[in-house]
């Protein structure tokens, strides 16, 4: 027999099912277009990088992708996340891609743990030269001899 709470059970796992959906078809065309969501986050979608986007900025971002999905229910999905978050108004990469989040956050503790933040190893690692390159073995094998714990070539890549 079915209840009025079973069936709003039922919706409701719909509704999260059709989110996630949405967010993932969201996600796989920004890998698709710019490699990973990182880049696509720091190139187009947050450009002031400010970190979170409200609606019309989101809005504008989406024009800028090219996404021609649905927006309403891209932002409904991805608020609703932010909302688990404790964020009320806005969203962020970590709504995107909380995996992808997770890595950033990792890496920018560690950075502040090992260097005082990201700026001050690059810094470190270049001998402070202005305009100096920084090659993926040099940052690899920082990261490998102060234990970081993720990817290096995840992070450097991104």
């Amino acid at each position: 027999m079915s209840t009025p709470m079973n069936a709003k059970m039922r919706s409701s796992n719909c509704e999260d099912a059709s989110g996630t959906r949405i967010i993932e078809d969201f996600k796989g065309y920004l890998e698709e277009r710019w490699g990973c969501v990182v880049k696509a986050w720091r190139r187009v979608l947050d450009p002031n990088r400010d970190q979170s986007l409200l609606f019309p900025e989101f809005i504008e971002a989406l024009t800028r992708t090219g996404w021609h999905g649905d927006a309403s229910a891209l932002w409904s999905s991805l608020l609703n996340r932010a909302m688990e978050n404790g964020e009320d108004s806005a969203v962020g990469l970590r709504e995107i891609s909380p995996q992808e989040y997770g890595h950033i956050h990792t890496f920018q503790s560690w950075t502040v743990e090992h260097f005082g933040g990201p700026i001050e190893m690059f810094r470190r690692l270049t001998g402070n030269r202005p305009n100096a390159c920084l090659l993926f073995e040099d940052f690899r094998d920082a990261c490998f001899r102060r234990g970081y714990p993720d990817d290096a070539e995840e992070i450097f890549r991104s």
